[in-house]
């Protein structure tokens, strides 16, 4: 790739599988051949390439998608190919953790649990944490990370479980009188809570629940996700209200942008995805399982998976993606890094030349943590 003032070679590493975003680790090795005297074009070059090779790494999460009539977590790549099967009785919510692994949640009362699966591979791993009490796991829905890595736990026996990421270890129990039915979470970027209950949403922070939508919103709130665009996004799974709304979380101010209510197609789960999307899985009318995608307005983007017939796609999750100004810091990091890396050798500082030592940037896209 040649530049006015420098000539640049790229080269792009596979460390466990990238350039797939998931939990994988990007390395740039930006290697200077012929360095001239205008560095300032040198690093704008390198700024721009950086930026480049993190936002095409952006659009290659993976997908997850639960199966409950077939007992397995399906893995697919952004291309829709299969890459791996999980084989787990009953799969509900479905998170990716810090470590890499795939999380799912199977309830059955007395035997629920949290399993964990590699997500390449399919293979189990082993049990996070299982059913211990009544006061413990029972029903779990829905489940999600936070920020310091803890998974947190719908629980439908009107309760939010949490549990330390390391170990699994039962931390906390959220409950209020207002969380009757919690079937789905979502965690906004400054770390506000969002569940579907009942006939609402709530938010959680502080130590405190609130309703967010407006009364008599909803009728069936299965699922609530989190958009690019701040919005909260609703998948209401009742005949009469079904269909997918858009939340603003502030005035609490609600709007149906897609009507499922004489749709024949069955809705099950929705989930925002990491490109500002909505992805809804389902039953068709043809009888097969279905992922179907929608942008923030509602407009029909068309089937994103068909399953074929004989599946039941419930619950969904997309490997976890760099924040939008993830990719500002690295485009800085590639500047200083070039400024700095870029040397001066003594032996040819008396006649004018510059001689560049090679560059390796490891650009951590969330944090390597694949299993290996």
């Amino acid at each position: 790739m040649q530049f006015s003032s420098c000539d640049v070679a790229i080269v792009s590493q596979r460390s466990s599988g990238c350039p797939y975003l998931d939990f994988y680790q990007l390395h740039l090795n930006f290697i200077p051949m012929k360095c001239l005297q205008n560095f300032r074009s040198c690093k704008v070059a390198f700024s721009i390439l950086t930026t480049f090779c993190l936002s095409a790494c952006l659009a290659k999460a993976d997908f997850f998608v639960s199966d409950s009539y077939n007992d397995v977590v399906d893995n697919y790549d952004s291309s829709g190919s299969l890459v791996s099967v999980s084989s787990i009785t009953g799969p509900t919510g479905l998170a990716i953790g810090s470590d890499g692994n795939l999380y799912v949640a199977t309830p059955y009362d007395d035997g629920s649990s949290i399993e964990t699966f590699n997500p390449n591979t399919g293979s189990p791993i082993g049990t996070f944490t299982s059913h211990v009490s009544d006061n413990d796991l029972n029903n779990p829905g829905g489940i999600t990370f936070d920020s310091s890595g803890n998974l947190y736990v719908a629980d439908f026996q009107s309760k939010i479980l949490v549990y330390n990421n390391s170990g699994g270890a039962h931390i906390n129990e959220l409950t209020d009188i207002n969380l009757n039915d919690p079937s789905s979470l979502s965690f906004d970027s400054s770390g506000t809570l969002y569940v579907a209950d009942g006939a609402n949403i709530l938010s959680y922070s502080g130590g405190n629940f609130s309703i967010v939508n407006t009364p008599a919103t909803f009728s069936d709130p299965h699922d609530v996700g989190v958009g690019l665009d701040g919005n909260l996004y609703v998948l209401d799974i009742s005949g009469s209200t079904g269909g997918i709304y858009q939340l603003n979380p502030t005035t609490g101010l609600s709007l149906e942008i897609v009507n499922y209510s004489t749709s024949s197609f069955f809705a099950n789960d929705l989930v925002a995805g990491p490109d500002g999307k909505l992805y809804v899985s389902g039953v068709g009318d043809s009888g097969d399982g279905e992922i179907l995608q929608y942008d923030e307005n509602g407009s029909y983007d068309g089937v994103y998976l068909d399953l074929g017939s004989g599946s039941q796609p419930t619950y969904m999750a997309f490997s976890p993606v760099p924040e939008p100004s993830a990719l500002a810091l690295m485009s800085i990091a590639g500047i200083i890094a070039t400024v700095f890396g870029i040397r001066r050798k003594k032996s040819a500082a008396s006649s004018g030349s510059i001689s560049c030592a090679p560059v390796s940037i490891a650009s951590a896209c969330v944090a390597s943590t694949t299993p290996r």
